[in-house]
């Protein structure tokens, strides 16, 4: 009986859950901090109160109208469909949870140089790689890593010049490229969390924020200091990874993403061409600055 009593009242739990997740909004986004490292958008900025209220209305509105809507279990629901649903519901949680502890939590991740394009953002001079080893940063570019994989944007094929049968090339070569990372970066997540199912219905990103969200900041500051380091010089690169953490091998895939993929696609294209199609915009269609240094270093 208990359990047709709490079935029957779900709705008005959802729209209880939705007026608090407003209420929580209107209290803080006045300190929200929107950072955007993409390629075509590289800027900071910090909302302030007189900025603020079109977007809470609407978040709020969202909210309400999200939760008046979310429907209870079906009256005659089995328990097969009920634990289906219960499992929908947890995949659809844990990302949700892992994006917003994302925008939430404590950014290693600051603004990639919107001024440097090409090889000055990709290939940093020694003094460059050497300043960026003080904070123990890690610069990189990456080819768009989703599901289903990317495709070439009509601007860059415009752009460049690409023929029909170059770009057929390029999104073969990417969807492979995607293939191999998805699962590189799936493996690494199910280590980190132990979250398999996860693994299968989390984007790209939601596990990349996952698996930064969980390992210990320690652990991840020991990974910038040795892979910032060893860009500069100041230590020998790495030949081995097996004894590495598993979030120095996420961040040595990130890192290497941008080479990489111009190296796989210059085995299609021909090297010089597929140089010249990742500096045609400055770079990859991500760029990302990461790092912080741990303590006593």
């Amino acid at each position: 009986m208990k359990g047709m009593v709490i079935m029957a009242n779900k709705t008005a739990i959802a729209a209880g859950v939705g007026a608090l997740v407003a209420a929580t909004a209107l209290v803080g986004v006045n300190e929200a901090r929107v950072l955007v490292a993409q390629h075509h958008a590289h800027s900071e900025q910090t909302l302030e109160n007189s900025k603020t209220q079109p977007t809470q209305v609407r978040f709020a509105t969202s909210v309400a109208a999200i939760a008046a809507h979310l429907p209870p279990p079906a009256a005659g629901a089995t328990r097969e469909e009920l634990l289906e649903r219960d499992a929908e519901q947890r995949a659809e949680i844990v990302r949700l949870r892992a994006e917003v502890a994302a925008l939430r939590g404590p950014q290693p991740f600051d603004m990639p140089p919107a001024w440097k394009s090409g090889e000055d953002y990709f290939k940093p001079s020694k003094d460059e790689l050497l300043q960026m080893a003080k904070g123990c940063q890690v610069r990189f570019d990456a080819p768009e890593l989703t599901v289903p994989a990317a495709t070439m944007r009509d601007g860059l094929a415009e752009e460049a010049g690409v023929s029909d049968e170059e770009r057929q090339q390029y999104n073969r070569v990417l969807a492979e490229f995607t293939q191999t990372r998805l699962a590189q970066l799936r493996s690494i997540y199910v280590e980190v969390t132990g979250d398999k199912s996860g693994a299968d219905t989390l984007s790209p990103d939601a596990m990349m924020n996952e698996i930064r969200l969980k390992v210990p900041e320690a652990a991840a500051q020991e990974a910038y200091w040795k892979v910032s380091h060893e860009r500069a010089g100041l230590l020998p690169a790495s030949t081995d990874a097996s004894s590495a953490s598993a979030f120095e091998r996420w961040l040595r895939l990130q890192e290497n993403a941008g080479d990489a993929f111009e190296t796989a696609l210059g085995a299609t294209l021909g090297a010089d061409r597929a140089h010249a199609l990742r500096t045609e915009e400055g770079s990859w269609g991500a760029r990302m600055m990461l790092g912080s240094c741990p303590k006593g270093r």
